[in-house]
């Protein structure tokens, strides 16, 4: 049934009535803590450092239709929120939408809504507290004390679970991740010894992905949110590291098993910053046979001076696909995502 027939709009409309509270709760929320909503640029030079993030590729013309250069459709508004501040703005917010490549599952969608926010002179532990209190106050906005969906229910009023990954590891999939980290051999010995199936060329990464969605995902945000925290820095390009060098002060949101938000306190070192582009885009050219060019005008911000400070991007559309009880981002969202 097409998006567009009365009949199928109908099932989506209750749906999407609790949409548009949730956006204004939100909007609400960030309004009464003195936050700016700000826009940026769709068009980027670099649509994400991940190696495993795929944008949307571009082409821009002049007047004369002659091809200037490549644009990207943003995956994220993540660098140019930073210019901004640099620039001086300190405490801002945005709901837009982005694209992302390759991802069509019944909680992706090629271009979604993503609100993103970044504040001064905090961490990603002050990001955590006022993540926990804006999805507090937006259920509450709609009278919710729990969430719906894959069969559970998840209490969102006691104080949400805080777990390194380290921890989660151990917890759940019987793995040392401290010893893991020293090389690849033993992660795949260890991972094949917790039931994890594994090939000779997995690299560490992929590992580490596998262990995730097998052994911890699942054991996520069950029975209240959890925050998993403390990735190890290679997955974690634009994070600062922690105390312990080998992890960066990084965190997801799971809440029923559904990953909700990543957060950061952001990597302000230009010269890190550049090295580790470098090194993403080099695996993602090995992996993929493709990578971005770096973008220069962000890296020149931070050497310019970025202030310390602590970011957030959660996927608007899975917060309202689980506030609202629907089963998939589909129901959520006004027109259908492209066949």
């Amino acid at each position: 049934m097409h998006y567009w027939q009365p009949q199928s709009f109908d099932q989506r409309k209750p749906y999407l009535q609790k949409r548009m509270h949730i956006l204004r709760a939100v909007r609400e929320f960030f309004d009464s803590h003195e936050y700016w909503e700000v826009e940026t640029p769709t068009l980027q030079t670099m649509p994400c450092a991940d190696i495993h993030i795929h944008g949307f590729r571009s082409e821009y013309f002049g007047p004369d239709l002659k091809k200037i250069r490549d644009f990207y459709l943003h995956t994220s508004p993540e660098f140019e929120m930073k210019k901004l501040l640099v620039a001086g703005a300190d405490k801002i917010y945005q709901i837009c939408k982005v694209y992302r490549n390759a991802e069509s599952t019944a909680l992706h969608s090629p271009e979604f809504t993503l609100l993103e926010w970044y504040r001064t002179g905090t961490t990603y532990r002050g990001i955590m507290d006022e993540c926990e209190a804006m999805v507090k106050s937006v259920a509450s906005a709609l009278n919710l004390t729990t969430c719906h969906y894959n069969n559970a229910v998840c209490n969102l009023l006691p104080p949400w679970e805080r777990i390194s990954v380290a921890e989660a590891f151990q917890k759940h999939a019987g793995i040392d991740l401290h010893e893991a980290l020293s090389s690849t051999p033993i992660f795949r010995a260890k991972a094949e010894a917790a039931g994890i199936r594994v090939i000779d060329s997995d690299e560490w990464g992929d590992i580490f992905h596998a262990v995730m969605a097998d052994k911890i995902e699942p054991n996520l945000g069950k029975e209240t949110p959890t925050f998993i925290y403390d990735y190890p820095v290679s997955m974690a390009c634009l994070s600062k590291k922690g105390k312990d060098p080998r992890y960066a002060e990084r965190f997801e949101l799971y809440i029923s098993g559904v990953e909700l938000a990543n957060a950061f306190t952001e990597l302000t070192d230009a010269k890190e910053q550049r090295l580790r582009f470098v090194e993403e885009m080099k695996a993602k050219q090995q992996r993929y046979g493709f990578s971005y060019p770096v973008d220069e005008d962000f890296l020149s911000a931070l050497e310019f001076g970025m202030p310390e400070c602590g970011g957030i991007a959660l996927g608007l559309d899975r917060l309202c696909m689980l506030l609202s009880g629907a089963d998939s981002i589909e129901q959520v969202l006004w027109c259908a995502k492209p066949a």
